[in-house]
Protein backbone atom coordinates (compact mmCIF):
# COMPACT_ATOMS: atom_id res chain seq x y z
CA UNK A 1 0.00 0.00 0.00
CA UNK A 2 3.06 2.33 0.54
CA UNK A 3 2.80 5.15 -1.83
CA UNK A 4 6.77 6.50 -1.80
CA UNK A 5 7.39 9.87 -2.97
CA UNK A 6 8.83 11.08 -5.99
CA UNK A 7 12.58 10.44 -6.32
CA UNK A 8 15.05 13.14 -7.36
CA UNK A 9 18.41 12.74 -8.62
CA UNK A 10 21.76 15.08 -8.38
CA UNK A 11 21.28 18.41 -8.78
CA UNK A 12 17.57 18.45 -9.06
CA UNK A 13 16.77 16.68 -5.96
CA UNK A 14 19.34 19.12 -4.06
CA UNK A 15 18.35 22.11 -5.43
CA UNK A 16 14.40 21.21 -4.54
CA UNK A 17 15.11 20.26 -1.26
CA UNK A 18 17.04 23.65 -0.65
CA UNK A 19 14.84 26.34 -2.89
CA UNK A 20 11.96 26.55 -0.40
CA UNK A 21 13.71 26.17 2.67
CA UNK A 22 13.31 29.99 4.02
CA UNK A 23 17.19 29.55 6.10
CA UNK A 24 19.07 29.43 2.94
CA UNK A 25 18.08 33.09 2.33
CA UNK A 26 20.73 35.86 3.38
CA UNK A 27 24.47 34.62 3.72
CA UNK A 28 24.53 32.08 2.02
CA UNK A 29 23.65 33.81 -1.56
CA UNK A 30 26.78 35.73 -0.63
CA UNK A 31 28.70 35.61 -3.99
CA UNK A 32 33.14 35.28 -3.65
CA UNK A 33 33.59 39.26 -4.92
CA UNK A 34 31.25 39.62 -1.51
CA UNK A 35 33.95 37.51 0.71
CA UNK A 36 37.26 39.24 -0.85
CA UNK A 37 35.58 42.65 0.16
CA UNK A 38 34.31 41.64 3.82
CA UNK A 39 38.53 40.35 3.56
CA UNK A 40 39.88 43.27 2.17
CA UNK A 41 37.93 45.30 4.92
CA UNK A 42 39.48 43.51 7.47
CA UNK A 43 43.02 43.36 6.18
CA UNK A 44 42.39 47.57 6.02
CA UNK A 45 41.31 47.56 9.75
CA UNK A 46 44.36 45.73 10.80
CA UNK A 47 46.60 47.55 8.80
CA UNK A 48 44.90 51.10 10.64
CA UNK A 49 45.02 49.65 14.09
CA UNK A 50 48.96 49.23 13.34
CA UNK A 51 49.14 52.41 12.48
CA UNK A 52 47.50 54.30 15.43
CA UNK A 53 49.93 52.12 17.74
CA UNK A 54 52.79 52.79 16.03
CA UNK A 55 52.24 56.77 16.67
CA UNK A 56 51.59 56.59 19.91
CA UNK A 57 54.61 54.79 20.17
CA UNK A 58 56.50 57.54 18.02
CA UNK A 59 54.97 60.10 20.45
CA UNK A 60 56.16 58.54 23.63
CA UNK A 61 60.05 58.73 21.99
CA UNK A 62 59.50 61.85 20.44
CA UNK A 63 62.01 64.57 21.51
CA UNK A 64 60.99 68.56 21.33
CA UNK A 65 58.54 69.85 23.30
CA UNK A 66 56.99 67.31 24.26
CA UNK A 67 60.27 65.46 25.78
CA UNK A 68 60.85 68.55 27.45
CA UNK A 69 57.45 68.82 28.97
CA UNK A 70 57.64 64.96 30.08
CA UNK A 71 60.50 66.03 32.16
CA UNK A 72 59.04 68.35 33.99
CA UNK A 73 55.69 66.72 34.40
CA UNK A 74 55.72 63.75 35.37
CA UNK A 75 51.93 62.87 35.33
CA UNK A 76 52.23 63.98 31.20
CA UNK A 77 54.72 61.18 31.32
CA UNK A 78 52.07 58.86 33.03
CA UNK A 79 49.53 59.62 30.90
CA UNK A 80 51.00 59.33 27.73
CA UNK A 81 51.77 55.43 29.05
CA UNK A 82 47.87 54.88 30.28
CA UNK A 83 46.72 56.38 26.87
CA UNK A 84 49.23 53.89 24.82
CA UNK A 85 48.88 50.64 27.07
CA UNK A 86 44.79 51.69 26.44
CA UNK A 87 45.49 51.85 22.91
CA UNK A 88 47.53 48.80 22.71
CA UNK A 89 44.29 46.73 24.67
CA UNK A 90 42.11 47.86 22.79
CA UNK A 91 43.77 47.12 19.45
CA UNK A 92 44.93 43.25 20.99
CA UNK A 93 41.22 43.03 21.68
CA UNK A 94 39.88 44.48 17.94
CA UNK A 95 42.25 42.21 16.08
CA UNK A 96 40.92 38.63 18.06
CA UNK A 97 38.16 39.96 17.24
CA UNK A 98 38.63 40.57 13.37
CA UNK A 99 40.47 37.79 13.43
CA UNK A 100 37.99 35.48 14.75
CA UNK A 101 35.56 36.70 11.48
CA UNK A 102 38.32 36.42 9.27
CA UNK A 103 39.40 32.52 10.16
CA UNK A 104 36.64 31.41 12.59
CA UNK A 105 33.33 32.06 10.65
CA UNK A 106 32.46 29.82 7.59
CA UNK A 107 32.19 32.41 4.71
CA UNK A 108 30.99 30.04 2.09
CA UNK A 109 28.08 28.40 3.62
CA UNK A 110 24.89 29.21 5.61
CA UNK A 111 25.59 28.04 9.04
CA UNK A 112 22.93 26.89 10.99
CA UNK A 113 23.23 25.13 14.24
CA UNK A 114 20.62 23.65 16.53
CA UNK A 115 20.87 23.35 20.09
CA UNK A 116 18.63 21.78 22.61
CA UNK A 117 18.80 18.64 25.36
CA UNK A 118 19.31 15.50 24.60
CA UNK A 119 15.87 13.33 23.12
CA UNK A 120 14.62 16.93 21.86
CA UNK A 121 15.13 15.63 18.34
CA UNK A 122 17.85 17.51 16.72
CA UNK A 123 19.89 14.56 14.62
CA UNK A 124 16.10 13.40 13.95
CA UNK A 125 15.32 17.22 12.22
CA UNK A 126 18.53 16.77 10.50
CA UNK A 127 17.91 13.12 9.53
CA UNK A 128 14.59 14.27 8.02
CA UNK A 129 16.13 17.37 5.90
CA UNK A 130 18.76 15.87 4.71
CA UNK A 131 16.56 11.67 3.45
CA UNK A 132 18.77 10.27 6.04
CA UNK A 133 18.69 6.17 7.15
CA UNK A 134 18.21 7.12 10.89
CA UNK A 135 21.59 6.07 12.30
CA UNK A 136 22.38 9.71 13.87
CA UNK A 137 19.07 9.36 15.62
CA UNK A 138 19.70 8.88 19.67
CA UNK A 139 18.53 6.41 22.03
CA UNK A 140 17.52 8.82 24.84
CA UNK A 141 20.72 7.99 26.77
CA UNK A 142 22.51 11.40 27.77
CA UNK A 143 24.93 12.57 25.67
CA UNK A 144 24.05 10.26 22.51
CA UNK A 145 25.79 12.67 20.27
CA UNK A 146 29.44 13.26 21.50
CA UNK A 147 30.61 15.58 18.61
CA UNK A 148 29.28 18.46 16.54
CA UNK A 149 28.13 16.34 13.28
CA UNK A 150 28.02 18.45 10.09
CA UNK A 151 25.85 17.71 7.08
CA UNK A 152 26.09 20.22 3.96
CA UNK A 153 23.48 20.39 1.41
CA UNK A 154 23.79 22.66 -1.21
CA UNK A 155 24.99 26.54 0.37
CA UNK A 156 23.67 25.01 4.04
CA UNK A 157 25.74 23.88 6.80
CA UNK A 158 23.40 22.18 8.82
CA UNK A 159 25.18 21.14 12.46
CA UNK A 160 23.66 19.09 15.26
CA UNK A 161 25.46 19.48 18.87
CA UNK A 162 26.01 17.31 22.03
CA UNK A 163 22.58 18.05 24.25
CA UNK A 164 23.05 20.91 26.60
CA UNK A 165 22.09 19.43 30.03
CA UNK A 166 25.28 18.13 31.89
CA UNK A 167 27.01 19.75 29.18
CA UNK A 168 30.32 21.28 30.56
CA UNK A 169 34.16 20.22 30.00
CA UNK A 170 34.69 19.01 26.75
CA UNK A 171 30.88 18.73 25.60
CA UNK A 172 30.44 22.25 26.83
CA UNK A 173 33.37 23.11 24.67
CA UNK A 174 32.33 21.71 21.31
CA UNK A 175 28.95 23.05 21.43
CA UNK A 176 30.59 26.28 22.03
CA UNK A 177 32.92 25.88 18.93
CA UNK A 178 29.85 25.13 17.11
CA UNK A 179 27.42 27.56 17.98
CA UNK A 180 30.49 30.53 17.25
CA UNK A 181 30.71 29.85 14.10
CA UNK A 182 26.63 29.58 13.23
CA UNK A 183 24.58 32.50 11.41
CA UNK A 184 21.40 30.83 12.50
CA UNK A 185 21.02 28.98 15.56
CA UNK A 186 17.90 26.90 15.75
CA UNK A 187 16.66 26.27 19.69
CA UNK A 188 15.17 22.50 19.93
CA UNK A 189 12.70 21.81 22.55
CA UNK A 190 10.20 18.47 22.97
CA UNK A 191 7.08 18.43 23.62
CA UNK A 192 6.53 18.78 27.40
CA UNK A 193 9.97 20.53 27.86
CA UNK A 194 11.04 24.37 28.15
CA UNK A 195 14.26 25.94 27.42
CA UNK A 196 16.38 26.22 31.16
CA UNK A 197 17.06 30.30 32.02
CA UNK A 198 20.53 29.17 32.46
CA UNK A 199 20.73 27.40 29.26
CA UNK A 200 19.67 29.92 27.62
CA UNK A 201 21.86 32.77 29.21
CA UNK A 202 25.05 30.18 28.16
CA UNK A 203 23.56 30.33 24.51
CA UNK A 204 22.94 34.11 24.85
CA UNK A 205 26.76 34.45 25.81
CA UNK A 206 28.01 31.87 22.99
CA UNK A 207 25.88 33.06 20.18
CA UNK A 208 26.34 36.56 20.23
CA UNK A 209 27.65 36.76 16.60
CA UNK A 210 24.54 34.49 15.43
CA UNK A 211 22.85 37.25 12.99
CA UNK A 212 19.32 34.75 13.35
CA UNK A 213 17.85 32.75 16.47
CA UNK A 214 14.80 30.01 15.72
CA UNK A 215 12.96 28.29 18.12
CA UNK A 216 11.33 24.96 17.15
CA UNK A 217 8.76 23.00 19.16
CA UNK A 218 9.34 19.13 18.34
CA UNK A 219 6.25 17.50 18.86
CA UNK A 220 6.79 13.78 19.73
CA UNK A 221 5.01 11.26 18.56
CA UNK A 222 4.96 7.93 16.84
CA UNK A 223 2.46 7.46 13.87
CA UNK A 224 0.17 5.65 15.63
CA UNK A 225 -0.76 8.55 18.25
CA UNK A 226 -2.24 9.97 14.53
CA UNK A 227 -5.20 6.99 14.22
CA UNK A 228 -7.94 9.11 15.91
CA UNK A 229 -6.21 12.45 15.75
CA UNK A 230 -5.04 14.22 12.76
CA UNK A 231 -3.57 17.66 13.98
CA UNK A 232 -0.26 18.20 15.51
CA UNK A 233 -1.64 21.16 17.96
CA UNK A 234 -3.53 21.41 21.05
CA UNK A 235 -4.41 23.98 23.29
CA UNK A 236 -1.13 23.56 25.71
CA UNK A 237 0.93 22.71 22.63
CA UNK A 238 0.13 26.33 22.10
CA UNK A 239 0.47 27.51 25.61
CA UNK A 240 3.93 25.79 25.44
CA UNK A 241 4.43 27.78 21.87
CA UNK A 242 4.06 31.59 23.52
CA UNK A 243 6.23 30.81 26.65
CA UNK A 244 9.00 29.38 24.48
CA UNK A 245 8.77 32.58 22.27
CA UNK A 246 8.62 34.90 25.16
CA UNK A 247 11.79 33.16 26.59
CA UNK A 248 13.76 33.65 23.82
CA UNK A 249 12.75 37.32 23.19
CA UNK A 250 14.03 37.94 26.49
CA UNK A 251 17.40 36.93 25.44
CA UNK A 252 17.64 37.89 21.91
CA UNK A 253 15.65 40.46 21.46
CA UNK A 254 15.09 41.32 17.90
CA UNK A 255 17.74 38.79 16.68
CA UNK A 256 15.02 36.15 17.58
CA UNK A 257 12.63 36.08 14.66
CA UNK A 258 10.10 33.16 14.40
CA UNK A 259 8.79 30.11 15.98
CA UNK A 260 8.35 26.58 13.92
CA UNK A 261 6.01 23.51 15.95
CA UNK A 262 6.66 20.36 13.64
CA UNK A 263 7.06 16.35 14.26
CA UNK A 264 10.31 15.57 13.19
CA UNK A 265 10.07 12.02 13.48
CA UNK A 266 6.55 11.51 11.56
CA UNK A 267 8.72 13.76 8.48
CA UNK A 268 11.72 11.56 8.78
CA UNK A 269 9.74 7.92 8.34
CA UNK A 270 7.97 9.82 5.35
CA UNK A 271 11.00 11.22 3.82
CA UNK A 272 11.92 10.53 -0.01
CA UNK A 273 13.74 7.19 -0.39
CA UNK A 274 12.68 3.67 -0.42
CA UNK A 275 12.24 1.66 2.46
CA UNK A 276 15.43 -0.19 2.37
CA UNK A 277 17.08 2.61 3.44
CA UNK A 278 16.16 2.40 6.57
CA UNK A 279 18.79 -0.19 9.00
CA UNK A 280 16.77 -0.15 12.04
CA UNK A 281 13.74 -2.70 11.55
CA UNK A 282 11.61 -0.12 13.99
CA UNK A 283 11.99 2.84 11.65
CA UNK A 284 11.32 0.29 8.80
CA UNK A 285 7.53 -0.56 10.64
CA UNK A 286 6.43 3.11 11.18
CA UNK A 287 7.02 4.39 7.96
CA UNK A 288 4.49 1.03 7.03
CA UNK A 289 2.16 1.61 9.97
CA UNK A 290 2.21 5.65 8.67
CA UNK A 291 1.29 4.68 5.15
CA UNK A 292 -1.54 2.41 6.03
CA UNK A 293 -2.70 5.33 8.65
CA UNK A 294 -2.54 8.36 6.84
CA UNK A 295 -3.50 6.40 3.44
CA UNK A 296 -0.21 7.88 1.97
CA UNK A 297 3.25 9.14 2.98
CA UNK A 298 2.28 12.35 1.20
CA UNK A 299 -0.31 13.06 3.39
CA UNK A 300 1.55 12.28 6.83
CA UNK A 301 4.57 14.29 5.42
CA UNK A 302 2.27 17.51 5.06
CA UNK A 303 0.84 17.15 8.54
CA UNK A 304 4.73 16.55 10.40
CA UNK A 305 5.18 20.51 9.70
CA UNK A 306 8.36 19.73 7.82
CA UNK A 307 7.71 20.06 3.90
CA UNK A 308 7.80 24.08 3.94
CA UNK A 309 11.38 23.76 4.98
CA UNK A 310 12.74 20.89 3.21
CA UNK A 311 11.64 20.64 -0.27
Amino acid sequence: METEMSEYSGADQEGKKMSRNHLIAGPADQSDGDHAFVASVIEHALEHMAQATQVIKDTQTSGGKISALKGEIPEVQMALNAAASAVQNKTSLLRQELDHYRDGLEWNKLCVVMYGPTNSGKSTIIEALSYGDGQTIGTGEKDYTQTSQEIEFGPLLLVDTPGIEGNEGVLRLRTQTAIRKAHVVLVITGTGKEPEAGALSKLGEDAQRAGEVLSILNLRGRPSAYRYRRRLHTRSTSELEERIRQALLQVFADRYTEHLSLNAYLAFVTSPGGMSRFPDKQHRRDRKLTDEIFGSLDQAATLSGIGQYSC
